[in-house]
């Protein structure tokens, strides 16, 4: 069968949430959410560790050695780059600044992040191939 069409079919990645109990050992299923929806949009393999890496230090920080509550994430593609938002809740203190080598980590190995004290939540972006 010919096509007249020479683009190549693009595939739009739909909204995945994920919610885990806010503790250290729950971390490694946001890592694997975001490997799984990095690979599903089509990153390649350097993308790909980048956002699990930047997803590991950003859920490390927001649990801030705290272990109550619930992270509640939105991992979503938007002009082919990957977007992963999360949220604490329940949590009794309050949070710490990143310190400087989280975001040394964060800078080496996302596009762009905001991490927010109050309420306690972040917003990470990568694009594939930076």
């Amino acid at each position: 069968m010919n096509s007249t069409n020479s683009s190549p079919a693009v595939e739009i990645v739909g909204e995945v949430t994920l919610s885990i109990p806010a503790g250290p050992r729950f971390i490694r299923l946001a890592r694997m959410t975001a490997a799984s929806y990095a690979t599903e949009v089509g990153f390649d393999v350097e993308s790909i560790e980048d956002l699990r890496i930047g997803v590991d230090e950003a859920c490390t920080a927001l649990i801030a050695g705290e272990h109550s509550g619930e992270i509640k994430m939105r991992f979503k593609s938007f002009n082919g780059d990957v977007i992963v938002e999360a949220e604490r809740t329940e949590h009794r203190s309050e949070a710490s600044e990143l310190d400087e080598f989280v975001e040394a980590i964060l800078d080496a190995t996302l596009d762009s992040y905001l991490f927010e004290t109050e309420p306690h939540r972040f917003r990470l972006m990568k694009s594939n191939g930076e």
